[in-house]
């Protein structure tokens, strides 16, 4: 894999990662 496809797929993870924790957690409201 190039570092760009590595860097892209770390950052789609940790933006990912808050709305499965939101889905799991209950349906919280988001943080402003």
């Amino acid at each position: 894999m190039k570092p760009t496809l590595i860097a892209l797929a770390a950052v789609a993870v940790l933006t990912a990662a808050p709305a499965l924790a939101q889905d799991v957690g209950g349906g919280t409201p988001p943080p402003p």
